[in-house]
């Protein structure tokens, strides 16, 4: 009888399992290839680029910031780099998630400020009930965890 060495459970040599080395050496040399093409791909396409457009409001060029665009077919060929996981999206669903984002970003920070501030009336600065401040407070926080 062999034992596991993980667990220390007694079993059959015959249902024993032993560690191919060469193939994990292998799988994790893919591994190591897979990270180093996603990090190219992180360092080439996360920049954004300043783009002048013209502002039709203002009637002048105006510069704005970008983000790197690739064709659906070049997507689809660099996602080899990670089978399994879809790293590029629609630049439509990535608008839409960037302003969720921002826009609870934004109501975060309010809910912060308004629980950590005092209520101004008529130029003097009146403080408010710590208890009602502090519950205040914690409901911020659980609210932004």
């Amino acid at each position: 009888m062999a034992k596991c060495f993980i667990t220390g459970v007694e079993l059959k040599i015959s249902e024993a399992h032993v560690l191919d080395i060469y193939a994990a050496r292998g799988a994790l040399r893919d591994m190591r290839q897979r990270v180093s093409a996603l990090e190219r791909l992180i360092q080439q396409l996360s920049p954004s680029d300043d783009e002048e457009v013209y502002d039709a409001k203002k009637h002048k060029q105006i510069t704005i910031k970008n983000r790197r665009l690739v064709s659906a077919e070049v997507a689809k060929a660099l996602c080899a780099a990670s089978p399994g996981n879809n790293v590029f999206l629609l630049w439509t669903e990535w608008y839409s998630r960037k302003r969720a984002l921002l826009a609870k970003y934004l109501n975060t920070a309010k809910a912060h400020k308004k629980a950590e501030t005092s209520a101004v009336h008529n130029g003097a600065v009146v403080k408010q009930n710590d208890a009602v401040n502090d519950d205040k407070k914690e409901e911020c926080h659980a609210t932004c965890a």
